[in-house]
């Protein structure tokens, strides 16, 4: 599998911290401020001195491009810790920058982390590690004066980063949704399934190809033990391995299209139509592969991705325990919108 990671390295990767810690953002024309920013002044306005201290980072401070897959980031202020009228103010937030499903998919993962604490308990352990209260808030940059501003929200299979450049949502990556157990067994949520479209859709797709198309696309090697694009790794594939979508029919493109639609729905709308724009072009000029590791079994060890020039999305059950499943979004353009930020300020150089 190493043979797919690439050697080539997003050339604006640095660019975010080198950008914003300096006068570039200065240039920047002071945009209106949009529902999302007022909902991030909203919520550092609830907390108290304490609390602000550990939620607001400068935009270009290097804790914005530190985050984590496993449990172990602890920067930002600890959902636990906030007022009932605090975390209203933070679900508030999640709403504009997430869509309706979006934040029902935060609510899933945080569901499950009560029923994997439950779990650990019943068999003698006490987790210091999980909990649906785990969960951080970041703010980077001043959201009140239209200068661009992220926010990170972060915990066990959780991590959202979302970045505004003159009042627009220009990223929503990387992004980071993990599933313990896959699947519910037992208990008042038995059967629930919070990944269980997306892998779903990429099954259907698998099953959909004939013997020659699954022949390029469900390849012998080893299950990843985790996505490969994680933390640290900010490269894409070297090689588009897997079945490109210029060789598929028009049913199973719809079915590719389908699959990619179940990530980017999770996002707020105006970035929906963005990538829906992008991945019509896309997904017609054959540009997206589909590459399936592992069982097609549903509770057996697989991997798969969809590698499209602009974006990647991977999702992994291990082979040592299929019912704890990974999955990601990374945009290989632009993952925390240091490069709109650069093509702002480029177009305002040449005004």
């Amino acid at each position: 599998m190493n043979a797919i990671r690439s050697s080539l390295a997003r050339p604006l990767a640095a660019c975010l911290v080198v950008l914003c810690a300096g006068a570039a953002t200065a240039r920047l024309v002071r945009a209106p401020q949009s529902e999302r920013a007022r909902a991030a002044a909203a919520f550092l306005d609830s907390l108290d001195a304490e609390q602000r201290a550990k939620a607001a980072f400068a935009f270009g401070d290097d804790e914005r491009r530190n985050w984590q897959m496993a449990p172990f980031g602890t920067a930002g202020v600890r959902y636990g810790e906030l007022s009932e009228e605090q975390q209203g103010k933070a679900w508030d937030l999640l709403g504009k920058v997430l869509s309706e499903r979006g934040v029902d998919k935060v609510k899933g993962v945080m569901r499950l982390e009560g029923i994997l604490v439950a779990a650990e308990q019943e068999r003698g352990r006490v987790s210091q590690m999980h909990g649906p209260q785990r969960y951080f808030f970041t703010v980077y940059g001043d959201p009140t004066n239209g200068a661009p501003w992220g926010v990170r929200v972060e915990g066990h299979h959780l991590s959202l980063n979302f970045t505004e450049v003159d009042g627009d949502l220009v990223t929503h990556a990387p992004g980071f949704i993990g599933s313990q157990p896959a699947t519910v067994q037992s208990g008042e949520h038995a059967g629930f399934q919070l990944l269980g479209v997306e892998d779903g859709l990429a099954r259907a797709l698998l099953e959909s190809l004939d013997e020659g198309q699954r022949a390029r696309a469900h390849v012998e090697r080893e299950v990843p033990g985790n996505s490969l694009l994680g933390p640290g790794n900010d490269q894409g594939f070297a090689e588009a391995a897997g079945l490109a979508s210029r060789a598929m029919t028009g049913a199973q493109r719809a079915r590719l299209q389908a699959l990619i639609d179940s990530y980017v729905s999770n996002m707020e709308p105006a970035i929906v139509a963005r990538e829906r724009d992008r991945l019509a072009v896309s997904t017609l000029g054959g540009d997206i592969h589909f590459l399936w590791i592992g069982s097609a079994q549903e509770d057996a060890g697989h991997y798969w991705h969809v590698n499209a020039p602009h974006f990647v999305i991977e999702y992994v059950a291990p082979v040592r325990d299929p019912q704890h499943v990974h999955s990601s979004w990374r945009d290989l353009t632009d993952d925390f919108g240091g490069a709109a930020l650069k093509r702002r300020v480029e177009q305002r150089d040449g005004e």
